[in-house]
């Protein structure tokens, strides 16, 4: 079986790779699912290909390490770009096409000439196609219950502009619901069962979704974590506005009394404000920023770390750093919300704390303070998880499984 993947990430998926793909960040997420993926799909027999769609420079360099290039866009048409993708599907025969969050990115045609060969199948590994701002919150910071279109305007989520903005502002609200229904006609998977609900509600059929959960990276060290003095509180991912460092810190603070540390690994727009929030609560010399780190070194961090915090105030797809976490046997306290509720169960590997309460997050994070033996005991727990439900074994198992299913007898494009 021959799968072409396409997506519209930083990296490069050659072809012809058949040593392991290592830990790179290259790409973020995406990158690094497909990269174990495709290495573990070649290990199966599979052949790979893949297409990114590019910014810029696709024109001038086609294929860059064996991975073809299709300029992107958005909304408009562009006979190149459709012309160089259906060369591509006539030259490499897949027999499916595996698209990846690439949305706006693929135009209709070029889905078309896609499934004239092939199979077709999309992964959403997020929740951009449900929201302008791929956050689902709302102005007011509560999460957003409503599918995308015309109510996110009278929300105030996405607004109309002045009168030379307004036509451009009309046509991607127009364009995006647009993209929506092209993408309903598709199988599609998503990684977790909020993820089901945010698309059956967004009009995707059921019987078109499947729910395919992630896997960690890190193989599962089911080890417990050994005591450190102070005990080191740890968080992986992004520092922006939503994903709730700030909110962290203030939880961090109203600690003040107890005995630790804090590691907070990751980089972003909202890095100073929360430098910021920890001086102006007078913690700054309790927290460690150590911005971006290589696997091993991130692997070294959890390894040293007693527990691990996942503050996001956006209803996470799924929370696969929280997963990484488990995979060291280190528990895990985050918000309730979206994906992360379907892994972390509350009281038996980490601690579910209602969403937004900073007061309620410092009260779990204090609990396993006071209780190292309990902490321990739910990494154990959350390590056991990992290896039964979240390694790379099981998810190519679903995954070949529904490209068989595609490809079978009576499949339908």
């Amino acid at each position: 079986m021959k799968i072409l993947h396409v997506h519209d990430k930083p990296f490069d998926l050659p072809a012809n790779r058949t040593d392991a793909p290592g830990l790179t960040e290259d790409g973020g997420g995406v990158g690094i699912y497909l990269r174990q993926v495709a290495h573990g799909l070649r290990g199966r027999g599979c052949k790979i290909a893949s297409v990114r769609l590019a910014a810029d420079g696709a024109d001038e360099q086609p294929v860059v390490n064996g991975q073809h290039r299709v300029r992107a866009f958005r909304y408009f048409y562009r006979r190149q770009s459709v012309a160089a993708f259906e060369r591509i599907i006539r030259d490499e025969r897949p027999d499916i096409v595996h698209l990846h969050s690439v949305f706006e990115g693929m135009h209709p045609l070029m889905l078309r000439r896609a499934a004239r060969v092939a199979r077709v199948v999309c992964t959403f590994h997020d929740v951009g196609p449900t929201c302008f701002w791929h956050t689902r919150i709302r102005p007011d910071g509560s999460l957003c219950t409503t599918p995308v279109g015309l109510r996110c305007v009278g929300r105030g989520c996405y607004r109309i502009g002045a009168m030379e903005r307004a036509t451009g502002d009309v046509a991607r609200l127009l364009g995006h619901r647009f993209y929506l229904r092209m993408y309903q006609r598709l199988p599609v998977i998503v990684p977790s069962r909020y993820m089901h609900g945010l698309f059956v509600a967004n009009g995707f059929r059921q019987d078109r979704l499947r729910v395919l959960p992630l896997f960690t990276r890190f193989e599962p060290e089911p080890s417990e974590a050994a005591p450190s003095d102070p005990p080191t509180i740890l968080h992986v991912g992004r520092i922006e506005p939503e994903k709730g460092v700030v909110t962290m810190i203030d939880a961090l603070a109203l600690m003040a009394d107890r005995s630790w540390r804090a590691v907070i690994v990751g980089k972003g727009t909202d890095l100073e404000r929360a430098k910021g929030a920890a001086r102006e609560s007078g913690i700054e010399d309790r927290i460690e920023f150590v911005g971006h780190c290589n696997p091993d070194e991130l692997a070294a961090r959890y390894r040293s770390s007693s527990f691990a915090v996942i503050p996001s105030l956006v209803a996470e797809s799924f929370g696969l750093v929280g997963v990484e976490a488990m995979s060291f046997a280190r528990a895990v306290i985050a918000f309730r919300s979206g994906g992360v509720t379907e892994w972390l169960d509350d009281g038996a590997n980490g601690f579910l704390a209602r969403h937004g309460d900073t007061a309620h997050l410092a009260l779990l994070m204090r609990r396993l303070l006071d209780d190292p033996a309990l902490c321990r005991r739910l990494g154990t727990a959350g390590a056991a998880m990992v290896s039964a439900r979240f390694t790379l074994d099981h998810h190519l198992d679903a995954l070949v499984a529904l490209y068989e299913a595609q490809t079978g007898d009576g499949a339908r494009r």
